[in-house]
């Protein structure tokens, strides 16, 4: 499916609203919060949000909480039912309990035998056969998250309502530093972020060790059949006992396909841009920062952060480290990526590998 670029001269962003991305065009929204005192719900009808602006508000004078029963909240004397737990004064939801002391939630479950997911496509969970929506964007496996894309391609993130905080959601409409609250690590002291069965990376989800391509001397990890994706694509050579990737005519470089070289005198790499390679010339091609002189990426607003733009910080509190995975930092709980040879646990520098294992890093001059 073909993705609507912006229409900006050269820009080839994903176009969001009005035929532009949103560096050039859209603005943020800034969500509105409820007048009532106290109250940090969005706005959805004359300055109101959702809970106090209901088809019954509350005939106390007065009041705008919305009516429960007899055309007036519970503060007014609605009588409602409460939960049957023993010293409990929360209202009943289901079963005459509340949600703490036992009350179902009617979710549709999955199908599969013992497993209690909630349903996705045709009676089962993603984890027992449901298709879930793919990103359009060519070569991308992610989950289509809006517009038929995820968000790396130009979904949209859902951003928390505290006006001008840049943060993504994580729980009742705000990010963690506003109040949502996350699971904790299980383990007695620890305040690190639960990932999986209840503990942090640090206390027990095992590191899963990537398998390396079978093609003899490619460390590049396993995509498909035991190959990477270099030598299980579309188009494999089809000279004998090739396996690299078909370029031109059916047959890879080593078996005469013609590619154009880098025009200096003397060099054999491929041209890449203005007929020649990076070495020679070719010019890459980022979005730079718009500050006058500055070759640096743009990392928001079309400037990098040495000019302003604001890096998204951990959400741990005190802590004023850049953000690297799920709101926070390495130190309190963000996976880093590691070393793909097995049993090594150094990051990742370059190529999937670690310096150790290969990756060639710049030295001084």
């Amino acid at each position: 499916a073909k993705v609507k670029l912006c229409s900006k001269e050269a820009c080839t962003n994903q176009a969001v609203k009005g035929g532009v991305c949103t560096r050039h065009g859209p603005k943020i929204i800034v969500l509105k919060q409820c007048s009532v005192e106290g109250c940090a719900n969005q706005v959805k009808h004359g300055g109101l949000c959702r809970k106090h602006c209901g088809k019954y508000i509350c005939s106390g004078e007065g009041c705008t909480n919305q009516a429960l029963k007899g055309g007036v909240c519970r503060r007014h004397g609605a009588k409602m039912r409460l939960c049957t737990t023993e010293g409990c004064t929360k209202l009943a939801v289901k079963g005459g309990v509340c949600w703490r002391h036992g009350a179902k939630k009617n979710h549709n479950l999955c199908s599969a035998d013992g497993c209690t997911k909630a349903v996705v496509k045709g009676g089962v969970c993603i984890k027992h056969g449901a298709k879930a929506k793919r990103c359009s964007k060519e070569g991308c496996t992610r989950q289509a998250q809006g517009g038929g894309v995820c968000v790396t391609h130009g979904a949209k993130r859902t951003l928390c309502k505290i006006e001008g905080c840049g943060n993504r959601v994580v729980k009742g409409g705000v990010c963690i530093r506003h109040g949502a609250k996350v699971k904790l690590c299980s383990k007695e002291a620890c305040t690190n972020q639960a990932v999986k069965g209840g503990v942090c990376t640090r206390h027990g989800p095992k590191i899963i060790v990537l398998k390396q391509c079978s093609v003899e001397g490619c460390a590049n990890q396993v995509k498909h059949g035991g190959l990477c994706r270099k030598h299980c694509g579309k188009y494999i050579c089809s000279g004998e006992g090739c396996t690299n990737q078909a370029l031109k005519g059916g047959v890879c470089r080593r078996h005469g396909a013609k590619m154009r070289l880098c025009t200096t005198e003397g060099c054999t790499k491929l041209a890449v841009k203005g007929g020649v390679c990076w070495r020679h010339g070719a010019k890459k091609n980022h979005n730079l920062c718009s500050a006058d002189g500055c070759t640096k990426a743009v990392v928001k607003g079309g400037v990098c952060i040495k000019h302003g733009a604001k890096a998204k910080r951990c959400s741990k509190e005190g802590c004023t480290r850049q953000a690297q995975g799920g709101g926070v930092c390495v130190t309190h709980g963000a996976k880093r990526t590691l070393c793909k040879i097995e049993g090594c646990g150094n990051r990742v520098v370059k190529g999937g590998v670690c310096i150790r294992h290969g990756a060639k890093v710049k030295l001084c001059s």
